[in-house]
């Protein structure tokens, strides 16, 4: 299984591939009124929003929206969307992944928000603390 950073550049060669991916998980967390899928294409293609894809065999197995948001006293790699099955699968080699890319930018915190379940079985056993409903990982930990 692989985890690849999809160049902005390449996004549209892979959108066919990963869009029911995200409309799935947009329509799971209930926010596809907030956030429309052409509004997420639009952002990975201005690199506002960064596409992640996780392979096995060269079969799609998970698509992942990531943001870099900026604080005064650090930045964060937010996990914004992610849609997939069989997180148990694939969950950890995402967390690695995430964690090499926050240290390559010098972000603080990985922070991501999650139904209760995939935070039981992935966030909470990971070392991510709850804070309302979101999760926050310091980098600092590594």
């Amino acid at each position: 299984m692989e985890i690849l950073k999809i160049p902005k550049e390449q996004v549209i060669d892979s959108w066919l591939h990963v869009r029911s991916f995200l409309s799935s998980a947009l329509n799971k967390y209930g926010v596809n009124e907030r956030f429309p899928l052409d509004c997420i294409l639009l952002d990975l293609l201005t690199g506002h929003s960064q596409l992640w894809v996780i392979l096995e065999c060269n079969e799609l197995k998970s698509a992942i929206v990531t943001e870099v948001e900026h604080y005064p006293l650090g930045d964060a790699l937010i996990i914004f969307l992610m849609g997939g099955e069989s997180m148990q699968d694939w969950g950890d080699l995402l967390h690695h992944a995430m964690v090499m890319h926050a240290k390559e930018i010098n972000a603080k915190w990985i922070d991501t928000g999650s139904r209760r379940g995939i935070g039981k079985l992935f966030y909470d056993r990971l070392g991510y603390k709850r804070k309302y409903e979101t999760y926050t990982y310091e980098i600092n930990n590594e």
